[in-house]
């Protein structure tokens, strides 16, 4: 039973100094994680290609697309003094919005989840008519292409 208990003693005082060591994979993690950071969607470069919207009010109206098939529309409202509401969506309950660069984030809840929660979108295009989006934040990539209610 001693010999048991020695071995067992050993094992936590190996695995104790070896997961102790730096084998330099924190600084490895770290590279991966500046190099995805560089790579991903959100622009944080000003000296990106990627285009950058300088003012707020372009995105200003209510922007609406085809529901998936049915009839009727669907779409985003966003207001001048931020606040943000959806357009014939009945389960998410819209809250605000920014811009950043070339991002738009949108914050909203329901009511089973009432802390607002933040969706990040990629603008791929945006003029005064069309506005496509990608989404950032959602594993499976896709664009939504809205156009503005006049």
């Amino acid at each position: 039973m001693k010999f048991v208990s020695n071995i067992y003693i050993l094992f936590l005082v190996l695995a104790f100094i070896l997961l102790g060591c730096d084998s330099g994979d924190n600084r490895k993690i770290e590279t991966l994680e500046k190099e995805f950071t560089k790579d991903s969607n959100v622009n944080t470069n000003t000296k990106s290609k990627r285009k950058i919207f300088e003012t707020k009010d372009i995105l200003v109206g209510t922007w609406l697309k085809p529901i998936d098939g049915q009839k009727g529309d669907e779409g985003m409202n966003f207001q001048k003094d931020y606040k943000f509401s959806f357009v014939n969506n009945y389960i998410l309950i819209g809250d605000t919005w920014d811009l950043i660069q070339d991002t738009v984030i949108i914050w909203s809840h329901n009511d089973m989840y009432p802390d607002p929660e933040s969706v990040k979108y990629f603008i791929s295009e945006l003029n005064d008519s069309v506005l496509v989006l990608s989404s950032i934040d959602s594993i499976k990539k896709h664009r939504e292409i809205y156009r503005k209610q006049r």
